[in-house]
């Protein structure tokens, strides 16, 4: 009996030791899944792509948290597979009058039309070397305090477009601010910086994040904060939504400069979003695209803008029926494979029509089904594109000058 007893002390220290050597391993070399339980790395959406890869249903609402966006979503059964800034209901449609065009044009100094018919605009190149998968980083004030640091940092991605040849990058302020008021755990988190990964053109993936103590991305380059609006601009992201950053020296010379003018579209006009589909995780991600037509001006109840063509935050409507395109949902492109869902990544990516660079996604809507993802509806896919003639108008009003 005596025996027994010393054989079974000495496997429960065993186990004791064991199990301590485990705790101190994962709280210094984090593994894969104690990772995903404090920085989200997938979508809760999967991809087909993923199918291995599983979201604990009880981490729904961390992940969400972790990945910094600012609008409450509007329906919030819808909120698991929207993935942008929700396209708000409340919004108002404006038509282009033509006394409206004629006074707006006759109130220009430059004695410069303001708008421009889509039927004139010439046919360019779309440069896909010109995108980039833009991702900042926030930490809390317990970061340098604290033993475990990556609980105390957080990521937002999006995506961005070169507009000029001195590497000024455009992309949504959403992307990019941080929020000043303490979380539900009395964390304030303050945005630590920015970086920008440049699109090559053979596509090649980018991993958006790493983990803790490995390299990074080598695309990946610094990005400081060139130019962001005044919160009564931005209007938490209803008006002006776009920051400008700035990477440097800048080697690539690769750009798509803004089209200055408002284009009068015809309804049905098609428009073709680039982007990087957004997931916080080291899985690479490729770029994707989202073709759509155009289907009105548009602007929200809860900017300023009031029905006229002022720099206020107006927005191009664009409509994807899925009818037409989900027959071709994962078709590999020139410009990246064909999106099935508006995607939370695509917040600052270029929309372009004819090649001409018209504004970057702000908000948009997936028309899945919202109770099982992959079930599409007859509900459209939406985008918000704001158009580049208030980016443009914003700027020359803040005496911010973008060099061509």
């Amino acid at each position: 009996m005596r025996f027994v007893k010393i054989i079974f002390y000495a496997i429960s220290i065993s186990f004791i030791v064991f199990a301590l050597s485990r705790i101190k391993q994962d709280t210094i070399y984090p593994s894969e899944t104690s990772r995903n339980e404090i920085a989200p790395i997938q979508e809760t959406t999967p991809d087909p792509q993923e199918k291995n890869i599983e979201t604990p249903e009880a981490n729904k609402d961390e992940q969400e948290e972790n990945i910094v966006t600012k609008l409450p979503a509007t329906n919030d059964k819808a909120e698991t597979v929207e993935k942008i800034q929700i396209a708000n209901e409340k919004t108002k449609a404006i038509s282009l009058s033509s006394s409206q065009i004629d006074e707006k044009e006759s109130q220009n100094n430059e004695n410069e039309a303001s708008f421009i018919d889509s039927s004139l605009l010439n046919k360019k190149d779309i440069d896909i070397q010109s995108i980039v998968l833009v991702r900042c980083s926030f930490r809390s004030q317990y970061f340098n305090s604290s033993s475990q640091p990556w609980n105390e940092e957080r990521f937002s991605i999006g995506s961005g477009v070169i507009i000029s040849n001195e590497g000024h990058i455009l992309t949504a302020e959403h992307v990019i601010t941080e929020d000043a008021k303490a979380d539900e755990t009395g964390r304030i988190w303050k945005r630590e910086g920015c970086r920008a990964a440049g699109t090559d053109k053979k596509q090649t993936p980018i991993s958006a994040v790493h983990y803790w103590g490995q390299e990074d991305d080598p695309r990946f380059k610094e990005a400081s904060i060139f130019f962001e609006p005044t919160k009564e601009e931005y209007k938490e992201s209803y008006g002006l939504d776009f920051a400008i950053l700035k990477i440097g020296p800048f080697k690539n010379s690769a750009f798509v400069p803004l089209e200055k003018k408002l284009v009068k579209f015809q309804e049905g006009d098609p428009v073709i979003v680039i982007a990087y589909p957004g997931k916080i995780s080291v899985t690479p991600q490729g770029l994707e695209r989202f073709d759509g037509k155009f289907k009105t001006l548009t602007y929200f109840e809860e900017s300023s803008c009031d029905g006229t063509f002022t720099a206020c935050g107006i927005r191009y409507r664009i409509l994807r029926s899925l009818s037409e395109y989900q027959n071709m949902f994962w078709k590999e492109t020139e410009f990246g494979i064909i999106t099935p869902y508006a995607r939370k990544g695509f917040s600052g990516g270029p929309a372009f029509f004819n090649g001409n660079l018209i504004g970057i996604v702000t908000h948009g809507k997936s028309g899945d089904d919202p109770l099982q993802a992959g079930i599409q509806t007859n509900e459209p896919d939406i985008q918000d594109v704001l158009i580049s003639f208030d980016i443009f108008e914003t700027l020359k009003k803040n005496g911010v000058s973008v060099p061509y």
